[in-house]
């Protein structure tokens, strides 16, 4: 008697190592928290990239708006990209410095017209981070709704593992 027990609790035993090996699993109530917690942070960042589209975006509309005038660009604004911050910064000393040397000459002095040139180059280069940003950002994005997709369904699939395994334990 005790050899058929030993022998059907190594069949038990065995099937335990398999469902473990195939549904990739070690300790499920550990890796069903893991997957929350891991969730948690998909969300968290998901939410701090949405954050960075819309601030990317609120100064592409901004800058669409203002076509030629040469008026100080909102900084710090929670951008991230150095990029940006930088093109901006280097805008705004600009746009100060045109506009103190406009309070004492004319818009038609050559020193005017120069800055105006940088002022609009640099504009176009802001646009253009703006848009590669605003790319990689979608990328991004997608690419956290999709592990968020994957993380989801393992969840979800917990109790299923949970059930199963708990019925293999009943024969043990």
């Amino acid at each position: 008697r005790l050899e058929v027990i030993e022998k059907e609790l190594a069949e038990v035993e065995k099937s335990v190592e398999d469902f473990k090996k195939d549904n990739k699993l070690t300790d499920i109530q550990t890796e069903a928290q893991l997957f929350v917690e891991t969730s948690g942070m998909y969300t968290q960042r998901l939410g701090e990239v949405e954050n960075q589209i819309s601030l990317v975006g609120f100064l592409q509309e901004y800058l669409d708006k203002e076509e030629t005038a040469y008026g100080l660009l909102p900084a710090d604004i929670g951008i991230k990209d150095q990029n940006i911050n930088a093109f901006i910064n280097q805008y705004n000393e600009l746009v100060l410095e045109r506009n103190r040397i406009l309070s004492g000459s004319t818009s038609e002095n050559p020193v005017i017209l120069n800055l105006n040139t940088q002022l609009t180059q640099l504009k176009k280069n802001i646009l253009q981070s703006i848009e590669n940003v605003k790319k990689s950002l979608s990328i991004t994005r997608d690419n956290l709704q999709r592990s968020e997709r994957i993380l989801d369904n393992q969840i979800s699939s917990v109790p299923t593992q949970e059930r199963i395994f708990r019925s293999i334990g009943r024969q043990q």
